[in-house]
């Protein structure tokens, strides 16, 4: 797997796991941007997704 793949692949898996959240839940998550008006993560949405790409990059070493 290609680095830009295991970027894309953590993101799908995020964003699939949120997607299956209560919202109150999902808010731990992610919040409103008043910068650009959209979404940010919050810390532990950052430690989430961080965490989904280090599973990734381990199991893509694994593979070669």
């Amino acid at each position: 797997m290609k680095l830009d793949d295991k970027y894309e692949v953590a993101n799908e898996i995020y964003w699939h796991i949120l997607d299956t959240l209560p919202n109150d839940i999902r808010k731990l998550c992610v919040e409103f941007d008043p910068k650009n008006e959209g979404t940010r993560n919050t810390e532990i949405g950052m430690n989430l997704y961080f965490g989904i790409e280090d599973i990734l990059a381990e199991y893509c070493e694994e593979l070669q």
